[in-house]
């Protein structure tokens, strides 16, 4: 959403059960990217989908290699 404008709400995750076992995230992309670059758009919204699957699959995994590369270097759980 560009400053000075609108939006509109899609889908509210802070209501309703059918969301409240996901993990939730915002994509909001300028309105030049929305149009020049659908595609790349696309696959980034395709690729974080993925990360949230593998997070939601595999917690132990994620929280041993946030530990390792991001969180925590040189300290593991």
């Amino acid at each position: 959403m560009d400053r000075g404008r609108k939006g509109r709400v899609i889908i509210d995750t802070t209501t309703g059960d059918y969301l409240k076992d996901e993990i939730c995230c915002v994509v909001e992309p300028s309105s030049r990217v929305y149009k020049n670059h659908p595609e790349a758009l696309s696959k980034s919204i395709r690729a974080l989908q993925k990360a949230i699957r593998y997070v939601q699959k595999n917690p132990e995994e994620t929280a041993r290699l946030m530990a390792e590369k991001i969180m925590l270097p040189g300290i593991l759980m």
